[in-house]
C-alpha cells in the first residue's frame, strides 16, 4: 500500500512539473547600427530618420524534460497594439538546436522603415511556437518617432473648362500642426490671375492659401514649397487639366423631311463657338454643303433617312459632334421593320370582307394613307372592289362585288407626303364560297383556301358596343339540329392578334368587350368547316 502510494504522489509530481513548464523568450543586447544600447523592453525611437536599423540577440531557455518538437522562432512589429501583426522574421529550431536540452540562442540584424509606424504607439517582439502550437512572447518593445512636418495641398487635382472665369481657391494644410514660423512659396506658371486681376507666375505668402482665376486654358499646375523655420519642405503640386467639352443645349435645327432641299444651322452659339464642318450620314441619298453656321442639305434621288451632322469647336480646340436624327428625304421612309397583316382571301358579295392594317411606327415624313387595289392582269380591277378606310387610314376593310372575277389581286397601303408615297403591299385571292357556282373568271386550277359562308348563320349586336356583345342564330339557321352544328368563336385585332376565345352554343353566345381598347375588331365564328366574319366596333 505505502508503494502505491509514493508512486501516486511521483506521477502527481511529474504532471505538475509538465504542467507548468515553460519557453523563455528574451530579447537582449539590443543597440541600434551605431553600437548605441537600447535598454531591454524599453523604446525603439527613430527620432526624425526615415528608418532605423536594430541588432539583438534572442535567448530561449526552458526545462531539459520539456520537450517542444521543431518549432519557430519569429520576430513580429505592430503599427499599433490593435493593428495585424507583422512578421519580420522566422527561423526553424530543431530539437536538436537546444544546448543541453535546455537553451537557444540567435543574433540577428532588422531594419524598420519609420513610414509604417504611428508617432508612437509600435510594438517589437519575439515570438517561439512549438510543435504542439503553443506560444510564448518575449516581452514589448515600444516603437517611436518624432512628428515630421508634413503639408498637403488641396485641391490635389482640379480641371477648368474653357473659358471659364471662375476663381480657384487652392491651400495648404499642415497636419500636425507643427510649430514655428510658416511662409509659402508659390509656383503658378501662366495662365492664372491674382485677387487683384494682375498676372502672376512666383509669388510669396504668409497665409496658406491663395486665390486665382483662369484667363488661358488650361492654366499651369499650382505648386507650393511650405517653408518652416527657414527650412524648405517638400513641394506639393496641385495638377490643373482641362475640363471636358460636352454641351448638351446646342442643337441642329431644321426640317425634320425634304424633297428637294433644305436649310439647317445651328443656333445661339457664343462668340467662343463656332461650326467648323458639316456632315451628313448617307451620301447616296443627299449631299450637304456649308458655310459656317448654315447647310443645305440636297436630295441626290431615291428616298431615304439621313442624319445631318455638325462639329463644332471651342477656343481651345475642344471639338463636339452634335445631330439632327432621322431626316426623311424624298417619299415616307421607314427606318425600321415595317408590322402589316392582311387576309389572304375574299370572297365575292357583300357578306364577306377582308381587313388590311399597316403599322406607321418606324414610318419617317408620313403625312397620310391611302388604298387601292389593283392586278397584274386586270387594268380596270379597282372597279370590283369597295375600300373602307378605319380611323387615321393605317387599317383598311375591303370588299368585292359580287360580280369581282376569281383570281389572284394586290390590295396596296400608300404611305404618303408631298414627295411621293412608299407602297406597302398585301396579296390576296378572291375565290368562290364553298359549294357554290363558279363565278365570273372562275375554274379549275384555283388556290384551296379555307371556305367562308355566303350568308351570315349569326347576327352580333349591339355594334358598336362598349360592353357585352351577343350572337343569336339566325332564325332559318335554327333548321339544323344542335348535333349539326359545330360552332366556335374567337376574336382578333385588326393586326390579326388573337383577343378572346369565345365559348359558343350551336344557337347563341355572348361576350364582353369592356376590358378592351376601343377601335375595329374581327369576330370569326367557326361553324362545321366553313368560318363567318363579323366587324366588332368598341366604343
Amino acid at each position: 500500500m505505502k508503494h502505491k502510494i509514493l508512486i501516486s504522489i511521483a506521477f502527481f509530481i511529474l504532471i505538475i512539473s509538465t504542467s507548468f513548464s515553460q519557453v523563455d523568450v528574451d530579447i537582449e543586447n539590443m543597440t541600434y547600427l551605431n553600437g548605441t544600447p537600447i535598454d531591454d523592453c524599453t523604446v525603439i525611437d527613430f527620432e526624425d530618420n526615415t528608418s532605423v536599423t536594430v541588432q539583438f540577440g534572442v535567448q530561449m531557455t526552458k526545462p531539459s524534460t520539456q520537450v517542444v518538437g521543431t518549432g519557430n522562432l519569429r520576430i513580429f512589429t505592430k503599427k499599433s497594439s490593435s493593428d495585424f501583426a507583422v512578421q519580420r522574421f522566422t527561423q526553424i529550431v530543431q530539437e536538436i538546436s537546444w544546448t543541453n536540452d535546455e537553451t537557444f540562442g540567435a543574433s540577428l540584424s532588422i531594419t524598420l522603415s519609420a513610414s509604417v509606424f504611428n508617432v508612437s504607439g509600435g510594438l517589437f517582439y519575439a515570438e517561439y511556437e512549438s510543435s504542439g502550437g503553443v506560444k510564448y512572447f518575449s516581452c514589448d518593445y515600444s516603437i517611436e518617432k518624432d512628428q515630421v512636418p508634413t503639408f498637403t495641398i488641396s485641391p490635389s487635382t482640379t480641371s477648368i473648362s474653357c473659358g471659364s472665369t471662375s476663381p480657384e481657391t487652392f491651400s495648404v494644410t499642415n497636419v500636425y500642426n507643427s510649430p514655428g514660423t510658416l511662409s509659402y512659396n508659390w509656383q503658378v506658371g501662366s495662365g492664372w490671375n491674382n485677387s487683384s486681376g494682375n498676372p502672376v507666375s512666383s509669388f510669396v505668402t504668409t497665409t496658406n492659401s491663395v486665390t486665382l482665376t483662369p484667363f488661358s486654358y488650361p492654366p499651369s499646375n499650382v505648386a507650393v514649397t511650405p517653408v518652416l523655420d527657414g527650412v524648405n519642405q517638400p513641394q506639393l503640386t496641385s495638377n490643373v487639366s482641362l475640363g471636358g467639352f460636352n454641351p448638351t443645349f446646342y442643337e441642329v435645327t431644321g426640317s425634320n423631311s425634304l424633297c428637294s432641299s433644305a436649310m439647317y444651322s445651328v443656333s445661339n452659339l457664343p462668340s467662343d463657338i463656332t461650326v467648323t464642318s458639316w456632315d451628313v450620314s448617307n451620301t447616296s441619298v443627299a449631299s450637304i454643303t456649308f458655310s459656317g453656321n448654315l447647310a443645305t442639305l440636297t436630295s441626290i434621288g431615291g428616298n431615304g433617312s439621313v442624319n445631318v451632322l455638325a462639329t463644332i469647336t471651342n477656343s481651345c480646340g475642344q471639338s463636339k459632334i452634335i445631330s439632327k436624327t432621322n431626316v426623311a428625304v424624298g417619299a415616307p421612309t421607314a427606318v425600321g421593320p415595317i408590322s402589316k397583316t392582311g387576309a389572304s382571301s375574299l370572297n365575292p358579295g357583300p357578306v364577306d370582307s377582308a381587313a388590311f392594317s399597316v403599322s406607321t411606327q418606324n414610318i419617317l415624313a408620313l403625312n397620310s394613307i391611302s388604298w387601292v387595289v389593283y392586278s397584274n392582269t386586270n387594268q380596270n380591277a379597282a372597279s370590283f372592289f369597295n375600300i373602307q378606310p378605319l380611323g387615321n387610314g393605317s387599317t383598311a376593310i375591303l370588299r368585292a362585288n359580287q360580280n369581282t372575277p376569281l383570281g389572284s389581286y394586290v390590295m396596296q397601303a400608300r404611305l404618303t407626303n408631298t414627295c411621293g408615297f412608299m407602297p406597302v403591299n398585301f396579296s390576296f385571292s378572291v375565290v368562290r364560297p364553298l359549294g357554290s357556282n363558279p363565278g365570273p373568271g372562275g375554274g379549275s386550277g384555283l388556290p384551296v383556301f379555307t371556305p367562308r359562308l355566303s350568308e351570315n348563320a349569326f347576327k352580333v349586336y349591339p355594334n358598336p358596343s362598349k360592353d357585352i356583345v351577343h350572337i343569336d342564330v339566325i332564325q332559318k339557321a335554327k333548321k339544323q339540329t344542335k348535333d349539326d352544328f359545330k360552332v366556335s368563336g374567337e376574336l382578333f385585332d385588326v393586326l390579326g392578334r388573337p383577343k378572346l376565345k369565345i365559348d359558343m352554343h350551336y344557337d347563341s353566345s355572348q361576350f364582353s368587350v369592356a376590358q378592351l381598347d376601343p377601335g375595329v375588331y374581327i369576330l370569326k365564328i367557326y361553324i362545321n368547316e366553313t368560318i363567318e366574319t363579323h366587324q366588332i366596333v368598341v366604343k
